[in-house]
């Protein structure tokens, strides 16, 4: 007599995210290739439509990639707060639309060369 037996997580509303990827960063003083590292929080607050979204991320930073920048090597800190819509869900397909704000500190040190000098 075959016995099977499905395991399975409870669906929930709340979850938290964390992440690991390559970023570019690029402002007035400061341009770099690097890595980000985040986690945030993730919840649904009405009719699985809308989705609150804070994060912190850390991002390490390096013009090495870039032929004629200066030496530039930083760290830019994030604290993010974003909302999230669902213009159209259908099954597991999602069109979203998203907005929010962010808190920045980048600080490193800019050394010479590049085009100018």
């Amino acid at each position: 007599m075959p016995f099977s037996e499905t395991f399975g997580q409870e669906f929930s509303k709340s979850s938290i995210k964390i992440g690991l990827g390559a970023g570019v960063s690029s402002g007035y003083y400061m341009d770099g290739l690097g890595l980000v590292y985040s986690i945030g929080y993730q919840k649904e607050i009405w009719k699985d439509h809308f989705r609150f979204n804070p994060n912190f991320s850390i991002g390490n930073y390096s013009s090495k990639r870039f032929g004629d920048g200066r030496d530039q090597y930083y760290n830019s800190i994030n604290l993010e707060a974003n909302l999230y819509y669902d213009i159209v869900k259908v099954n597991s397909f999602s069109l979203v639309v998203g907005c929010g704000t962010m808190i920045n500190k980048s600080k490193g040190l800019i050394g010479t060369g590049g085009m100018d000098n």
